[in-house]
């Protein structure tokens, strides 16, 4: 039984590039286009007609795009965001993606191959982080004052372990292999963590647990897009 395209909306200011983007995908079977977007009111708009699986969303958008992210988070929690950075790669960027509720993070000059793994990746729910802007992103984070979230004291010792599955990286069909329950506990078990920790993303979550873990040793938190 053939497995349904993942529907993709591409955002970008430039009519060119989205159309480029588009054409480029189309042959791809497993890779849909249903909707372009100019403006951050056609992204929202567009995406609660489309409801697509991943929103390519260039931060080249008119007005702040990253206000775009969060509100589109807080009305399609389930749809998958990749944020294109036309500036690079900078991890003070990276960081305010992320904590918007990016699924993926790519600088605009990569190669048409590296936004298609970050699109399928972002689809498996996995991060699509290049690894070379991951390792100056968690230098980064090294340096940013800890935060205090104590409801997270509130997680149970289940949820624990599966927040430090989430920040090696592991998807939830892993995590449910390593700790020998179904993939669907899983997936329960992240959707109460995310709402206990009042994140919209497990890569939120996994940085979350980069900063907990500050002061000992550590290690990639999330996946990267293959180089």
């Amino acid at each position: 039984m053939a497995t349904e395209a993942t529907k993709v909306l591409i955002a970008d200011e430039h009519g060119m590039f989205r159309e480029g983007v588009a054409a480029l995908f189309a042959p791809l079977p497993d890779l849909a286009v249903v909707g372009e977007a100019a403006t951050s009111a056609q992204v929202l708009e567009h995406s609660e007609r489309a409801e697509p699986d991943v929103v390519v969303l260039s931060l080249s958008l008119p007005g702040d795009a990253l206000e775009v992210v969060a509100d589109l988070k807080r009305r399609l929690p389930e749809v998958k965001i990749v944020v294109l950075d036309g500036a690079g790669d900078d991890p003070q960027s990276v960081y305010r993606a992320v904590r918007a509720g990016a699924t993926g993070y790519l600088p605009k000059s990569g190669g048409i191959d590296t936004l298609i793994a970050a699109v399928r990746q972002a689809a498996l729910c996995q991060v699509a982080i290049p690894a070379e802007t991951l390792t100056r992103f968690v230098g980064f984070i090294a340096g940013v004052p800890q935060e205090s979230h104590p409801v997270a004291e509130t997680l149970s010792r289940r949820e624990e372990d599966v927040l430090e599955l989430v920040a090696q990286g592991k998807s939830n069909r892993e995590i449910a292999q390593t700790l020998c329950i179904a993939e669907s506990t899983a997936r329960s078990h992240l959707h109460h963590i995310l709402g206990k920790l009042g994140m919209t993303s497990r890569v939120q979550a996994a940085m979350y647990m980069l900063e907990r873990r500050r002061g000992g040793p550590r290690r990639a938190a999330v996946g990267a897009v293959a180089a």
